[in-house]
């Protein structure tokens, strides 16, 4: 292109690309002195999630099983971005070695991105009995909403459970994104059911351990 001063089509102009995940820490003058801006958003329903997910599947010709279940991972992955999302994929094809990836290890990929691989579990008998007393309790008031409940009110719903110790966790639920089309009163009382059942579970299982 022409060089603006000079006008010596001979001259070449730089191009200079910046990306940034935090727009609004950038200098305004910074900003403004860019000649065009796009905002590329972080995909925000499950919709958006499973397409982006099968068109990184067939662009990256992971061998994936007809039964996985892609659908569960992109309900399970709110306000991922698409990087993370690959990376999970990623972790799903070493997960399943030299076979096709299978809804199993989308789901181990997604606790481990999030949570950690799996470790030995060193806590004593008591402490893991609590611990699964815990998360159960967490889960129960959920699952009896999600029966009982008008679709406007229920919790939010359990995408993952695992009761294995991982690096920074002893356990861990994993919460789908709600579709309800409305936070009621009611839909508030039922998440505040299902945050202190964990407490409740310890006082009434725990055996004097809390």
């Amino acid at each position: 292109k022409t060089d603006q001063l000079s006008g010596d089509s001979n001259v070449p102009r730089v191009l200079l690309i910046g990306t940034t995940s935090k727009v609004d820490s950038i200098d305004e003058a910074a900003y403004q002195s860019f000649e065009k801006r796009m905002e590329s958003k972080v995909p925000d329903n499950p919709a958006q999630r499973l397409q982006l997910l099968n068109a990184m599947v067939k662009e990256s010709r992971y061998n994936l099983d007809p039964q996985a279940n892609l659908k569960e991972l992109s309900e399970s992955t709110g306000g991922a971005n698409p990087a993370k999302l690959s990376s999970i994929l990623k972790l799903s094809s070493s997960l399943a070695g030299n076979g096709p990836i299978t809804t199993p290890n989308l789901r181990e990929a997604l606790l481990q991105t999030d949570y950690g691989p799996p470790i030995a579990d060193t806590n004593p008998p008591w402490m893991q009995r609590l611990t699964r007393c815990h998360e159960y309790c967490h889960l129960i008031p959920r699952i009896f909403c999600d029966e009982v409940a008008p679709p406007d009110q229920r919790p939010r719903g359990i995408g993952l459970v695992s009761m294995i110790p991982r690096d920074g966790t002893v356990a861990a639920v994993q919460l789908k994104l709600s579709d309800n089309p409305a936070k009621t009163f009611e839909y508030y009382i039922a998440e505040i059911m299902s945050d202190l059942g964990g407490r409740i579970g310890e006082s009434v299982f725990g055996k004097g351990h809390l």
